[in-house]
């Protein structure tokens, strides 16, 4: 017969024995629990085949909905200008096009431009990368004046880094009058047929600054501002696919 204890040494092994396989069955269901929550706490981008955290979705732009190309269906359901630029990304995502989103810094820099704050409010509808993290988007620009004219509208803007272009010029298109009162007025470190050139620091680089807004000379529908080393153009009336066109040949030549 085994001792008394013999007994409580097997009792205690036995107990020892179902605890460990209790803390076990509880470390399983934990990881499982926590993989749960980890796969649940994911999204998963079917176009990348990433994941991404549930929390950075509002930061992340590089998702299957934002890259669906719209139907000609869908397209019918924007007011016009709005379809054009419509238009215009579905031709952007076709071409490989990132989107992106402007961040905070790059907001308060485009604030400070003459060819933005000029506008009563701005926003803006989407942006794409283009080329060497320059930037294509699509500013919504609204001017509310004391008198009875207004405008409200999406535009096509492009903003490059030109290194070493520097100055400070803004530029628009001259008005027929403006040519007359051209003739007579003081005239700029540099000129460019069919605008009123704005000068109000003048580049170290003359001949590069030159040899960029040849490439736009006149042209009607664009505002041009050099602001150090950047180069910010953009059209200044309703977009059109022309425009667009227009404004993308040019940019590449620049790239």
């Amino acid at each position: 017969m085994p001792t008394i204890g013999i007994i409580i040494s097997v009792l205690l092994l036995l107990g020892w024995l179902i605890l460990f396989i209790r803390l076990m069955i509880l470390s399983i269901n934990e990881q499982k629990e926590t993989k749960k929550k980890n796969v649940d706490s994911f999204l998963y981008d079917p176009k990348t085949g990433t994941k991404f955290l549930i929390e950075q979705a509002d930061e992340k732009v590089d998702t299957y909905d934002a890259y669906k190309i719209k139907s000609n269906e869908e397209l019918e359901n924007f007011d016009d200008d709005e379809r054009i630029i419509e238009e215009i990304s579905n031709y952007l995502k076709k071409s490989n096009y990132k989107i992106t989103k402007i961040d905070k810094a790059q907001i308060s820099c485009l604030k400070k431009t003459i060819i933005l704050s000029k506008y009563s409010n701005w926003d803006y509808k989407i942006s794409f990368k283009f080329v060497q993290n320059n930037l294509l988007f699509f500013p919504k620009v609204d001017l509310n004046t004391n008198s009875r004219y207004s405008f409200s509208s999406y535009q096509i803007m492009f903003w490059l880094e030109v290194p070493n272009i520097n100055g400070y010029y803004f530029l628009k298109p001259l008005e027929f009058h403006e040519k007359i009162l051209n003739l007579f007025s003081k005239k700029s470190t540099i000129n460019v047929d069919g605008f009123a050139i704005f000068e109000l620091k003048q580049s170290h680089n003359i001949h590069l600054l030159k040899s960029i807004l040849e490439i736009f000379k006149n042209e009607k529908n664009i505002e041009i501002e050099i602001k150090n080393d950047n180069l910010f153009v953009k059209t200044n009336n309703k977009p059109s696919l022309t425009d667009f066109e227009m404004l993308l040949n040019k940019v590449k030549k620049i790239c």
